[in-house]
């Protein structure tokens, strides 16, 4: 199912330092816009204002699957 255009991030303040929880943040909000333009990086990278190389080392720094189905 596509997600909900004004869907809620869900933060666990317990991950641990501020460097984790935003590092998880930034995790679902990049694969909310993968989701919602189905897997288009060219198009979710232009949405979030960075480039589509900058996407690419996020997804891999991340362990972000771009396919599809969260963190590998």
């Amino acid at each position: 199912p596509a997600p909900q255009p004004n869907a809620p991030l869900l933060i666990d303040l317990t991950k641990g330092p501020l460097k984790e929880i935003t590092k998880d943040v930034e995790r679902q909000v990049i694969r909310f816009y993968l989701d919602r333009y189905q897997q288009n990086q060219e198009q979710a990278a232009s949405t979030l204002g960075i480039s589509k190389m900058s996407l690419w080392r996020k997804l891999k720094g991340k362990a972000i699957n771009p396919a599809g189905g969260g963190v590998e």
